[in-house]
């Protein structure tokens, strides 16, 4: 099977869809995501993949403290503008500065703010596990991407 075929295939799981933020020596970055992950409950740690080829990645690698907005199904123009490249992102998107200094989304189904704890080479892609400081959720619907577009995000939650 061919590249192409491939990724066609990965499509048929369903992900939430978020961005992350870094910055170091005043330079502060953003990507949409879609490989978010818990990884452990202790301690706290998430993980997520960058394309190697990503020219904001030295500066994730870099970065004490990275944020990771979780978005809801209202924030695909957010999401669309944070994938492109050389995007004018932070015109398109209202940010929250976090406790520890994260940059945030506002508006965002659920905030992160996590410490770089390591970086792990994954093919064409690094994975970057994180040590999360605080976290805060919010009420709404998450944006879903499926087969190559974005899909509606209406979820029950579960009964507690």
């Amino acid at each position: 099977m061919d590249d192409r075929e491939f990724r066609r295939i990965l499509g048929h799981f369903a992900t939430g869809v978020a961005i992350v933020t870094a910055v170091e020596s005043n330079v502060r970055v953003g990507a949409t995501i879609n490989s978010f992950s818990s990884l452990s409950l202790q301690p706290r740690l998430v993980l997520f993949s960058l394309q190697r080829s990503l020219r904001s990645l030295p500066v994730f690698e870099r970065a004490a403290r990275i944020g990771i907005s979780i978005l809801a199904d209202d924030q695909r123009d957010i999401s669309a503008c944070f994938a492109r490249a050389g995007a004018d992102k932070w015109s398109a998107a209202p940010v929250l500065l976090g406790r520890s200094g994260a940059i945030l989304i506002e508006g965002a189904l659920a905030h992160l703010e996590c410490e770089r704890q390591s970086l792990v080479e994954g093919g064409d892609h690094t994975i970057v596990i994180c040590r999360v400081l605080s976290a805060q959720a919010h009420h709404g619907d998450p944006l879903l991407y499926y087969q190559g577009g974005y899909v509606g995000g209406s979820v029950s939650p579960p009964a507690s």
